[in-house]
C-alpha cells in the first residue's frame, strides 16, 4: 500500500516514514498540504 505522509516537522515525518516503510508501506512524504498536492 501507498501512503502520503504530510507533516512540518521533519524529524518526525522521517520518524514516522522509516516505521510505516518497515511495517511494508510505500510512503511519499510532503512537508505541508500544499507541497503534498503535487506529488
Amino acid at each position: 500500500m501507498r501512503l502520503l505522509l504530510i507533516e512540518d516537522d521533519a524529524a518526525l515525518r522521517l520518524t514516522l516514514a522509516r516505521q510505516l516503510e518497515a511495517d511494508g508501506y510505500r510512503v511519499d512524504q510532503a512537508r505541508d498540504g500544499e507541497e503534498g498536492l503535487f506529488l
